[in-house]
């Protein structure tokens, strides 16, 4: 896209941290960005509206009803503004303490099966005054000011899912 990076983050850092959501974070910001970019591509506002309810539905599914019936409720002038704040101000998600049903990780995969155009960027650093791609997938998230970078690897999500399965 054109964006400068100015700092990457190392999903390896993480590992041995408390907090490990940070991964997570950056997984929802990145599905949420690529859903954005995906619905001002979209031409009607009922194939929009399918797909960001839908995918909300995924994180929290009380959110989606209770956005989706407001949503019902708007004239066609001020839904065409929902959109539009979208595009300007991202997708949020709330994920509430202790709300899972089903562990954060296989949510994670059912979102990235079930919307197969959710791929990770190519990015590229100018060395040696040539252009080189970065030859593993990134995820990119963030604001203008500062974009996070992130290696996503589906192998370290099944690695995690099979030891909290232990």
């Amino acid at each position: 896209t054109g964006e400068r990076v100015d700092v990457i983050f190392n999903s390896l850092g993480v590992i041995n941290r408390l907090n490990s959501f940070q991964l997570i974070e950056q997984s929802i910001n990145f599905i949420c960005n690529r859903t954005r970019d995906k619905l001002k591509t979209m031409d009607s506002l009922e194939d929009r509206e399918e797909l960001l309810f839908k995918l909300i539905s995924f994180f929290n599914e009380k959110q989606s009803k209770r956005m989706h019936k407001m949503y019902k409720e708007l004239p066609k002038d001020e839904k065409e503004l929902f959109f539009t704040s979208i595009y300007e101000n991202g997708i949020y998600i709330n994920i509430p303490p202790m709300w899972e049903d089903e562990p954060i990780f296989d949510r994670l995969s059912k979102i990235y099966d079930e919307f197969d155009w959710i791929k990770p960027y190519d990015v590229y650093v100018n060395k040696f005054n040539r252009r080189i791609k970065i030859m593993k997938p990134l995820i990119v998230e963030g604001n203008p000011a500062v974009c996070f970078i992130t290696v996503f690897n589906k192998l370290f999500f099944q690695i995690v899912r099979m030891i909290s399965a232990e």
